[in-house]
């Protein structure tokens, strides 16, 4: 009796108790572990006995072909399956593609039970497959109706559950072979304030942008250069004008009030030592690349004071009035081996070149030539480089759509 055709894709997650993390049971290594079972196109009615054969051959397929992400937990497949058995684990369905894109949605219930998606990103792995590491935002991979859906729905279960206050949901999305149309997955849950949701924060306080989720868009208004010399004051020739110079009499002194003062009429910025409004600012899209964990482990032997001097010397900097440019984020001052990274740009793909870039930077001025330093910068650089593939096929693919489409508007039209 043949065994039936199928393919087993399983991704197997072994916990362990958390060490110093704080977490009592930690889902922090894995195994994906392909199976191919032989396909034979005669169909097989008895199924208990492809079962028992199956489960007769299935330890001695993982013992030789599962490979496990994380080499350094787990050498060997002996090592990983002691954890599993040991502590317990979880097996989840892999998606039936080679293209698999990874999201993370920040979710707040409020304590009066409104439900609000206030981040969203499509997920950067520098340390594997199967781990973030860091988001470009907004989030391009999934239509934006089609996730805050998904997510309201998710929301509203954890409420109908007690759950109150911050959460994120990781999601896939993929092209399936056989349909060939789109699937999302939701595939984990952490009920607490994430890291991505931390940086997004961040970008926010930096940029005094505007994120909108339902839309996948994200804005910022830009500064106004302050003009060179003194120019000489014209009196007011309308009453806007007139008004104007009172508000500019009465101004406070810049401090934290300015960032508060959001009017229909202006949006108020410091120029000099006042705060003066400034209409017609242009308000401008931006795109985001951030990542609170990466990682090399030469950083411990470098003061920030240095870091920074380093980077403003290479010209690695954020521009305030365009809002562009590199920010870190720089979490304690001990081992110092890991930071936080936000690249800001005006496309997607500008601010990704720009984020690699920067890290290629990094990695050569801290690296030495005879010395294998820990770091996950490599991976970092190499995912950025396989989206920056899809990001310029894409570019191309809708430059073509729209030649097509001005060429059939440049034809007359025939009876």
């Amino acid at each position: 009796m043949e065994s039936p055709s199928l393919t087993c894709l399983l991704s197997a997650q072994a916990c362990e108790h958390g060490g110093g993390s704080g977490v009592g049971m930690e889902s922090v290594f894995h195994s994906v572990c392909k199976l191919v079972v032989v396909r034979r196109e005669q169909r097989v009615e008895a199924a208990e006995p492809a079962l028992a054969k199956i489960s007769q051959e299935l330890p001695g397929l993982l013992a030789q072909h599962a490979q496990a992400v994380n080499e350094k937990r787990f050498p060997t497949w002996a090592k990983f399956l002691q954890t599993f058995v040991s502590q317990g684990g979880i097996i989840e369905a892999f998606p039936p593609s080679a293209s698999i894109t990874g999201l993370t949605v920040d979710m707040l219930i409020e304590p009066s039970g409104e439900i609000t998606m206030i981040s969203s990103g499509d997920q950067i792995h520098a340390d594997g497959p199967l781990r973030s590491s860091g988001t470009t935002l907004p989030q391009a991979s999934v239509e934006s109706k089609v996730l805050n859906m998904l997510s309201l729905k998710i929301g509203e279960a954890c409420k109908s559950r007690g759950v109150v206050g911050y959460f994120s949901i990781d999601f896939v999305t993929f092209i399936h072979p056989k349909t060939m149309g789109q699937q999302v997955w939701a595939i984990d849950l952490d009920l607490r304030y994430s890291d991505h949701l931390a940086l997004t924060q961040v970008m926010l306080y930096v940029t005094n942008g505007t994120l909108d989720c339902r839309l996948s868009r994200f804005e910022v208004q830009l500064i106004p250069k302050k003009p060179k010399g003194r120019l000489k004051e014209q009196p007011p020739q309308t009453a806007s004008d007139a008004l104007l110079k009172i508000i500019k009499w009465k101004a406070p002194s810049c401090d934290s009030r300015c960032q508060q003062m959001n009017t229909v009429f202006a949006r108020w910025c410091c120029v000099g030592s006042g705060c003066l409004p400034h209409f017609g600012a242009p308000i401008v899209s931006r795109y985001v690349v951030m990542s609170s964990s990466m990682r090399h482990i030469n950083l411990t032997f470098i003061y920030y004071s240095v870091f920074l001097q380093m980077c403003k010397a290479h010209g690695i900097g954020y521009d305030v009035q365009q809002k562009e440019g590199t920010i870190f984020a720089l979490f304690e001052d001990q081992k110092r081996h890991i930071f936080g990274m936000l690249t800001i740009g005006e496309h997607l793909q500008g601010a990704l070149m720009t984020f690699a870039r920067h890290l290629f930077i990094i990695y050569q001025e801290l690296s030495a030539p005879n010395m294998h330093a820990e770091t996950n910068f490599k991976g970092a650089v190499q995912d950025v480089e396989a989206i920056l593939g899809v990001t310029e096929q894409n570019k191309l693919k809708f430059e073509e759509e729209e030649e097509q489409q001005q060429a059939s508007k440049a034809q007359p039209s025939t009876k």
